[in-house]
């Protein structure tokens, strides 16, 4: 992961926040996927596939938080899923627009 420094944005209102959490997940999608490729057992490749798939479908929840949070003018509150909990939790939270 990028320090914030070196991110193309600066999360310095809730919307730059959300966009700082969604590039996360995304290069720890990669980095699963990476490990994927690298894996030696089945079981292990699809574990690294799940986690990157999980990954990406944070990261999309963030990005759209972020979309609202535009869109509102920043008034709207982030109410996606957090980057804690079980994968169960996380799909319990996500929020449609």
């Amino acid at each position: 992961m990028q320090p914030d420094s070196e991110r193309p944005y600066a999360p310095d209102d809730a919307a730059g926040i959300a966009l700082a959490r969604a590039h996360d997940a995304h290069e720890r999608a990669l980095v699963a996927r990476h490990a994927a490729e690298q894996a030696t057992t089945e079981y292990a490749r699809r574990a690294h596939n799940r986690s990157a798939e999980l990954n990406d479908e944070l990261a999309l929840s963030h990005e759209d938080s972020a979309r609202r949070l535009r869109s509102d003018g920043g008034r709207a509150a982030i109410t996606g899923p957090s980057d804690t909990g079980t994968a169960a939790d996380v799909a319990s939270r996500r929020v449609e627009p």
